[in-house]
Parts: structure tokens; C-alpha cells; sequence
């Protein structure tokens, strides 16, 4: 009996641990370029291309590489993957994010959703969202809490 509650506590303890920072790992979706935000200037051999936006860099990388890249900043302000394309509300389910809303322009169909467990999150129509979701063609694009460049 004692060891059956250690096992859920220790449980607990790395679910916690996994999730208490709030932010989707986009990474665990597969392989793709992954994009870090952040209004830090740093370098490293991680990065396979830097975009200065003017307020902020985007910081690209390979997926595998993100963690690493990750643990070099004080301060992220979101991130995204661009993955070859798949279920969007399968997505949505592994990431344990809920739709908000769904919109098609043209040829790119973007979803919008919401986890209380990301502390970060935007109004989009007095709605909170955290999570852009954005298919289009073969590609499909991940961010938080919204995506930034290109898709």
C-alpha cells in the first residue's frame, strides 16, 4: 500500500514538474524547424538563422535541438514548429489545448485554442487564446501563444 502511494506521488511530482512551467513543448509534436521568441540577443551554434523583427528575434533551430536552445534563455516570449501536416484536432488533444475558433482564408485554415495551463495567452475577440494552430498545404504550424513569421 505504501509503495502504491510513493509511485502516485512520485508520479504527481514529474507530472508537476513537466507541466509547471506553463508552455507547450512543441517539440514532442515530431521534427520540423522549431522558432524561439524573445527579446534577448544571444548566439549559439543551436541556431540556424536569427530574424530581428525589430521589438524582438526569431530564433530558428532544428526540434531536437530546442531543449538545448530553450535552457539558454531568462526569457521566452513563445515559440513555434513547422511540421510536415496532420490532424490539427489531434494536436489540439496531445497538447491538451481546447478549440477556441476556427477560420479558413484562402488556402490556410488557422485554428485558435486555450489551456489555463499556459500562463501566457492573448485576447483575440474577447476570447483568451494561447495556442495558433495554422495548416496550410502540406505544413502545418504550431505557436504559442500566437505565431510569428511566417506560415
Amino acid at each position: 500500500m505504501r509503495i502504491g502511494l510513493l509511485v502516485v506521488a512520485c508520479a504527481a511530482i514529474i507530472g508537476y514538474s513537466l507541466f509547471s512551467t506553463g508552455t507547450p513543448r512543441l517539440e514532442r509534436l515530431g521534427t520540423g524547424e522549431y522558432c524561439i521568441y524573445s527579446t534577448q540577443n544571444i548566439t549559439s551554434p543551436l541556431i540556424t538563422k536569427r530574424t530581428n523583427t525589430g521589438l524582438s528575434y526569431i530564433y530558428h533551430c532544428k526540434s531536437n535541438a530546442a531543449p538545448k536552445l530553450r535552457a539558454l534563455f531568462s526569457h521566452i516570449d513563445g515559440e513555434s514548429i513547422k511540421l510536415s501536416a496532420r490532424n490539427t484536432g489531434g494536436v489540439l488533444k496531445k497538447l491538451g489545448y481546447m478549440e477556441v475558433s476556427t477560420s479558413t482564408l484562402g488556402s490556410v485554415t488557422t485554428t485558435y485554442a486555450y489551456s489555463a495551463r499556459c500562463k501566457t495567452f492573448i485576447y483575440d475577440a474577447g476570447q483568451k487564446i494561447n495556442l495558433q494552430v495554422a495548416l496550410n498545404g502540406s505544413f502545418l504550424t504550431v505557436g504559442w501563444p500566437v505565431i510569428l513569421g511566417s506560415y
